[in-house]
């Protein structure tokens, strides 16, 4: 599922991406698109974190990662393009910006 973070433009400092509750590692994708623009399976994402399974991890970024149009996420269980499969349990994250 394509989650719209901000609509509009930000400076993001951290994410902590918590995926304790699955057997398998989660791909966090990340656009720099509004989320309407964004179809999983066939929108390259800008980033994409692989989080171990049953781990909770936390990923900055010192100076900021300045995003000049939105922030959209999706986690799947591919790092590949054409993944699309949402993880089997609740993969939640945590998102610092400005």
């Amino acid at each position: 599922t394509v989650s719209g973070v901000k609509s509009s433009s930000i400076v993001l400092h951290a994410i902590v991406a918590d995926n304790a509750l699955n057997s398998a590692v989660t791909f966090l994708k990340m656009w720099n698109v509004a989320s309407g623009s964004v179809t999983i399976g066939t929108t390259s994402p800008d980033f994409i974190i692989a989080v171990p399974a049953s781990v909770k991890r936390t990923i900055v970024f010192p100076e900021g990662w300045a995003l000049a149009t939105a922030l959209t996420v999706a986690a799947t269980t591919t790092a590949a393009l054409a993944g699309v499969t949402s993880p089997s349990n609740n993969f939640l994250l945590e998102i610092l910006y400005v």
